[in-house]
């Protein structure tokens, strides 16, 4: 390793700028074993740089794609809703849930659901990316848990998963429905909530799965439907 330090500080000039400064080979050696962790400290952080952004634009177009079922209908009876039916929910503190504990939606506020509304397709839709987003939480896959997350929800789940380490888990769905509670727009969002019920089994665990899921959207449809949080129902 000695050898290799001083090989590199050869080449670079600065084994015989430290000989006419007069100082020791190994005083030398380990001067260039700190500049080297500087530079390998900058290199990572460069690389970890090019791949969030490389996953931010990934993100947003497979956003978009995963979720153009859940934006047509939606875009479509939106501006033309008359009646629609509403419901009142609030925050709550989250719990132990089937597939991670986060949760960042607003306060308390009103849900409409536009007349015409296809909430069956929709709905069908969310049913779907939950079974999905389980499987790659139990696997650990960080890309396709991307596809369906906010990049604030991904930072929380990354950080979970690093916490759970190796330990494995295998889930099952064993009855699960989904209801929409309807949309409603916070700054330059969509938001849409959906309300999932049922059961799972949980590493040969049975458990019950009662929680809402809060979904963004871009309000100008420059994107898809991405989930932001998730609220655990008592």
């Amino acid at each position: 390793m000695r050898n290799m330090l001083m090989g590199a500080a050869a080449a670079l000039g600065i084994a015989g700028l430290m000989s006419a400064l007069g100082l020791s080979e190994s005083f030398t050696s380990a001067l260039m074993t700190v500049l080297l962790a500087v530079a390998a400290y900058y290199l990572i952080r460069f690389a970890l740089g090019v791949f969030l952004g490389s996953r931010m634009q990934r993100t947003a177009r497979s956003g978009s794609a995963q979720s153009a079922d859940y934006a047509s209908p939606y875009q479509q009876t939106h501006q033309q809703a008359e009646s629609p039916r509403t419901a009142s929910w609030a925050d709550q503190p989250a719990a132990a849930g089937s597939v991670m504990d986060q949760f960042s939606a607003p306060a308390a506020t009103e849900l409409s659901i536009p007349a015409g509304f296809d909430t069956v397709a929709f709905e069908r839709v969310a049913k779907e990316n939950f079974g999905k987003l389980q499987q790659a939480w139990d696997t650990g896959n960080v890309v396709q848990i991307s596809d369906f997350t906010t990049n604030d929800l991904f930072i929380a789940l990354t950080h979970q998963l690093r916490e759970r380490g190796a330990v494995a888990q295998k889930s099952e769905i064993i009855d699960v429905s989904a209801k929409l509670l309807g949309f409603t727009e916070q700054g330059d969002e969509n938001v849409a909530v959906v309300e999932f019920s049922g059961a799972m089994k949980i590493s040969g665990e049975f458990e019950q799965v009662h929680e809402r899921w809060v979904l963004v959207q871009p309000a100008n449809g420059s994107g898809g439907w991405l989930l932001a949080g998730i609220e655990q129902v008592a």
